[in-house]
């Protein structure tokens, strides 16, 4: 009996924990972000990365402005979708984790980007 009572007080907090999990997330992502970066003929450039709190974003690459929204699915999955240039949309779905003012970013390759806070 004790153990079955284990599993249900587990049941019933798991969801609770997660969905702090995601809140937790959701703050620390809030902010501007830079990262540099290197082109293929190896020129560095920047882009800077604005959570904002009502879910929008706006990304900046070599000058260019890109409007988007992003939403944490998961424990610690940014999912985004930026509107391009040309109107098109692109989504994606990224690992995220925030430590003290670094944003690591990984996409489905497993290939890291890292963000520093703008203050």
């Amino acid at each position: 009996m004790k153990a079955f009572s284990l599993v249900v007080a587990a049941v019933v907090l798991l969801p609770g924990a997660a969905s702090a999990q995601k809140d937790e997330l959701k703050k620390q992502l809030v902010g501007k972000w830079e990262a540099v970066l290197q082109d293929a003929a190896k020129v560095e450039f920047k882009i800077l990365t604005e959570f904002k709190a009502d879910g929008k974003m706006e990304v900046e690459v070599k000058g260019i402005k890109l409007p988007g929204t992003w939403k944490i699915v998961g424990d610690k999955t940014v999912e985004t979708e930026t509107i391009l240039p040309d109107g098109t949309k692109k989504s994606a779905k990224q690992e995220a984790k925030v430590t003290d003012d670094v944003l690591e970013l990984k996409d489905s390759t497993g290939q890291p980007f890292k963000f520093k806070r703008i203050k």
